[in-house]
Formats: C-alpha cells, sequence, structure tokens
C-alpha cells in the first residue's frame, strides 16, 4: 500500500499515527520527511477550535454549618 493510498484510507490518523505506522511496517524514514511528504500531498487535517466556555459570575459562598455545630 502506498503512502497516498494510505492517506486517503485512513483520513483521520493524521502526521504522528502514519509515521508510527510506518515505523512498524519497517519504513526507515524519519519523521521531518514523513511529515514534508505529508504536508506537500495536501493532507493536513483541520485543527478544530475549542469551544469557548461562558464567563461565569462569582457566586457567594454559603456556608453549611453553623458555628455551634460540630462536625465529627
Amino acid at each position: 500500500m502506498s503512502f497516498k493510498e494510505l492517506a486517503e484510507k485512513k483520513p483521520r490518523w493524521g502526521f504522528g499515527m502514519m509515521r508510527d505506522y510506518l515505523k512498524n511496517k519497517g519504513y526507515s524514514w524519519n519523521h521531518k520527511r514523513i511529515r514534508r511528504v505529508y504536508r506537500e500531498m495536501g493532507f493536513n487535517i483541520r485543527i478544530k477550535p475549542r469551544k469557548r466556555l461562558p464567563v461565569r459570575s462569582p457566586k457567594p459562598f454559603v456556608q453549611l454549618f453553623v458555628g455551634s455545630t460540630r462536625n465529627y
């Protein structure tokens, strides 16, 4: 299976998984060559933007125990 076929078959793998797979298969390419070829072929995965959380307003602390009770 060629590098292009593998990248098209597993589009969500990305560079890291592709590098590990090729290393396990016995290819002697280093990570810089694999990254360069992967980029040149246009197989970069879009990085999903992080979901923005709403700003929370601080709530006053509610004291559960009064001073006269003991917590054993």
